[in-house]
């Protein structure tokens, strides 16, 4: 009789289980976690009011239930107690059918947890083994999906594009074929991170907004308020800034009503982000903080490296170079138990920069030969280029420009093989800065020249990528470039230009750079325009130093370490702009501006030079 009752009651509390499971499916897809742990904790308590022999349909119930309880704690940032709950899931299923399965979910549920903590080897081995163990069983297309999930995060993370792109897109179909509408947008979201990562930003936009309006199908305010924030990254890449500040807040608020500490602790260093680039350093580092502080009491080391490395940035353009060492330093610290040399390489990047702009060059040469040593034990490219793009900062700073400026070379070359638009628009604009510098010492007109056609190229591209930012820089660069030159009206004009687009995009940053420059006072008295032919003798000389120099980039454009489109471009310019030359000197014959003589000794010259 006991032993009969004992299986009524164990049915009756399976009946009660399977309710208060679907029910906490359903709050685990809404985000609402606070409901899904409670209804998930009665759940383990009829589990130890039960019969202590385990049929299969407890333990399946089990294996859910563990599995359920450890994708939300992880969701939630508890990492210590989900690995408890994937360790009492092995023990359970361990001498049963559900071994293998067991096995299979506590292998991908492990590597989420590597995934999210910047342990990419040992999430992406924890997946491989979890593919294996599924082989081609059509019952666990879903365990493959998620496998090939966490595959394509952690190789996106490690910048191996491809192999993360293939990885993805399996996950992806493999979802599209199961009821799984939530993990499909998450894998979704991820190819979104991908391209956000390679700077293709409207592609990134795309999944993001694909992935946003899956979720607020299912109502998770939880994954609603990543997409938002992920919105919000994009438009910040970009340089639509108070966009990015709006994505982030509506962001804010749906994380607040789900109470999760980690997303929350993202958006709080997103939105530092935003104010550090509006130049409102203060509540930058405000924001930070709170970010950060959030993030040591989760115990996330890769979002505490990012915090301390975004401090040492918002230091560095406030000028405080001991606070900015003293963060990136606590960043290398952090850093020192993962076994990812990548995050290293970015901090020892910053530390090099810091240290030159500081003129602590010694410190700064110490720093450049451990990241050299980093970026020749692997063979990872993006590493090569921080290293190429710290010594040519570190040249620059030190004066050699011009082995700085084969430094900026080869980072633009491999950042363009990686597709990182942001660093090659990046890279051209110190080619450019360092290009203008050897002018100043070497007078080199072709220096000067190739600085101004990269200018234009790097306007454009920040243009059509709608890069404020760097759009802002390139402008005054322009300016400065035409102080050089002497020509006061074109540098007020566009420095002015620069000041209203500084205002339009809230950008105070790039408003400070502009008061540093100093432009001479231009007028326009009558007595300096008083004599036409004067005026016009005064013209004529500039024509034809730009004749001068058009004609000394033809002659030196073929040996220029640029693109072939490039140098098409300048030919082209250079060819167009000598025919506008002569066409004005005819026009001043016409016009009886010049005399017969002089016309005729000009045209000889151009002519002696046609071919």
């Amino acid at each position: 009789i006991l032993e009969v009752s004992s299986i009524s009651m164990n049915g009756v509390s399976l009946q009660i289980c399977n309710k208060l499971l679907e029910e906490s499916q359903l709050n685990y897809e809404k985000g609402e976690y606070d409901k899904v742990l409670e209804n998930l904790n009665r759940i383990l308590t009829f589990f130890d009011q039960m019969n202590k022999e385990s049929s299969q349909d407890l333990l399946e119930q089990k294996l859910q239930t563990y599995s359920l309880m450890c994708k939300t704690l992880s969701n939630l940032g508890d990492y210590n107690k989900t690995k408890d709950f994937i360790i009492k899931l092995v023990e359970e299923t361990k001498g049963t059918e559900l071994e293998e399965k067991g096995k299979i979910i506590s292998l991908i549920l492990d590597g989420r947890i590597n995934a999210i903590k910047g342990e990419f080897n040992e999430g992406i081995s924890k997946s491989m083994e979890a593919l294996a163990l599924c082989g081609d069983d059509p019952e666990r297309i879903t365990e493959k999906a998620r496998a090939y999930l966490i595959l394509g995060s952690c190789h996106s993370s490690k910048g191996d594009v491809l192999v993360a792109e293939e990885n993805l897109k399996k996950s992806i179909n493999l979802f599209k074929k199961t009821d799984e509408s939530i993990q499909l947008s998450t894998a979704i979201n991820t190819m979104g991170t991908l391209f956000y990562r390679l700077g293709e930003q409207t592609k990134a936009f795309d999944f993001f907004k694909e992935a946003l309006e899956i979720r607020r199908g299912t109502g998770n305010n939880d994954l609603i308020s990543k997409s938002l924030n992920n919105l919000g990254a994009c438009s910040y890449t970009k340089g639509d800034i108070e966009e990015a500040l709006n994505y982030y807040t509506e962001s804010y608020e749906k994380c607040k009503k789900v109470g999760n500490q980690n997303n929350i602790s993202v958006i709080l260093y997103n939105i530092g982000e935003v104010y550090a680039e509006k130049g409102e350093f203060e509540k930058a580092i405000d924001y930070v903080n709170k970010s950060l502080a959030l993030n040591i009491s989760l115990g996330n080391p890769i979002n505490i490296y990012v915090n301390y490395g975004t401090l040492g940035l918002i230091y560095r353009w406030k000028r405080e170079y001991d606070r900015s060492i003293e963060m990136l330093e606590k960043g290398m610290k952090i850093l020192e138990p993962i076994n990812n040399k990548l995050p290293k390489g970015e901090l020892q990047r910053d530390l090099v920069l810091t240290f030159s702009d500081a003129r602590n060059y010694e410190q700064a040469g110490k720093v450049l030969k451990e990241l050299a040593i980093a970026a020749e034990e692997i063979t990872h490219i993006k590493l090569k280029a921080f290293h190429e793009y710290a010594k040519g900062y570190y040249l620059k700073a030190t004066k050699k420009n011009k082995e700085a400026l084969e430094a900026f070379r080869k980072c633009r070359k491999m950042v363009k093989k990686l597709k990182m638009i942001d660093y090659y628009i990046f890279s051209g604009l110190k080619i450019a800065e360092t290009l203008t510098e050897i002018y100043q010492t070497t007078k080199e007109e072709r220096c000067l020249e190739e600085s101004e056609f990269l200018l234009e190229e790097i306007i454009e591209a920040a243009k059509k990528n709608n890069k404020r930012v760097v759009l802002i820089e390139a402008l005054i660069l322009k300016g400065k470039i035409k102080l050089i030159q002497e020509k006061m009206a074109s540098a007020r004009e566009i420095f002015d230009l620069v000041q209203r687009k500084a205002t339009q995009f809230g950008f105070n940053k790039a408003t400070n750079e502009i008061k540093k420059v100093e432009i001479p006072h231009i007028t326009h008295s009558s007595q300096e325009y008083s004599d036409d032919h004067h005026q016009t003798r005064r013209e004529m000389t500039e024509l034809m130093t730009a004749e001068d120099v058009h004609r000394a980039m033809l002659e030196n454009v073929f040996n220029l370490s640029i693109p072939w489109a490039s140098k098409e471009s300048i030919l082209f310019t250079c060819v167009k702009d000598i025919g506008l030359i002569r066409a004005t000197l005819f026009d001043w014959k016409e016009k009886n501006m010049i005399s017969e003589d002089e016309f005729d000794f000009l045209d000889k010259l151009m002519k002696g030079k046609e071919n």
